[in-house]
């Protein structure tokens, strides 16, 4: 399942750091038997990507232009895996975890230090910074 939710940004204040933060999260489980070890074994996952988008044209219904701030997937090789949102598939941060029971995924993007840091069932696992070009929210 697939779906987009939309916010209004205009509550962050990137010369404020108590107000440039955006947290999302998603419960996620994934049955089934572990595929193997290694990103070779990645064949089913679970995914949380936090896009920034803007209209290109006032009133457009879904903003064409998206920038990928940072993904993170739950992968039926029973780790969790970050990524920077640059589009490359470099697995970071590989985080042992227990198919078949929920898992907390949650990304916290910082728009004034423009990174991202990545958390599984509430632990941090790693920070990686914003892809280029940087989203400005001002």
């Amino acid at each position: 399942m697939v779906r987009y939710i939309q916010y209004d940004l205009s509550f962050l204040d990137p010369s404020d750091p108590n107000s440039s933060k955006l947290r999302i999260q998603a419960d996620i489980r994934l049955d089934g038997e572990d595929t193997g070890e290694g990103i070779d074994a990645d064949i089913l996952s679970g995914n949380l990507q936090l896009r920034f988008a803007q209209p290109l044209q006032e009133n457009e219904p879904f903003p064409a232009y998206q920038i990928n701030l940072a993904s993170m997937i739950l992968s039926s090789n029973g780790n969790v895996y970050a990524f920077d949102g640059s589009g490359s598939i470099d697995y970071q941060f590989e985080t042992p975890i227990t198919l078949g029971e929920y898992h907390t995924l949650a990304i916290e993007a910082d728009f004034n230090t423009k990174t991202s840091e990545f958390f599984v069932d509430n632990q941090s696992i790693g920070q990686l910074a914003f892809p280029e070009p940087h989203p400005d929210v001002s």
